[in-house]
């Protein structure tokens, strides 16, 4: 189980991926099946933009169902295997589209 804060007031309009859970299936080598959230079992429909309680300055993304992403503010229980992407497109999407693949 991994603890991370939900900042969906702090998600971006949209990144070059078409929507946040894109970002999330483009850059995380791993596919959504579910909300990653701990005994929910809700589509995951957005990329829900959250904070470890480790590392309280990085925002990553995570797939999570509508009802999850609404609890903002709130400290969430995520499972363990899932991969954080950045929500920093520097790193990511805004990378390929500065340098021009």
């Amino acid at each position: 189980m991994m603890r991370v804060k939900n900042r969906m007031d702090l998600a971006a309009d949209a990144c070059s991926c078409g929507g946040w859970l894109q970002h999330w299936d483009n850059y995380s080598r791993q596919r959504a099946n579910f909300c990653m959230v701990i005994g929910c079992d809700g589509k995951p429909e957005a990329g829900g933009w959250v904070q470890k309680e480790a590392e309280p300055d990085r925002l990553v993304i995570v797939p999570l169902c509508k009802a999850c992403a609404a609890k903002v503010g709130q400290t969430l229980e995520i499972v363990n295997n899932v991969n954080l992407v950045s929500a920093g497109t520097d790193d990511t999407c805004g990378r390929k589209k500065a340098s021009g693949y």
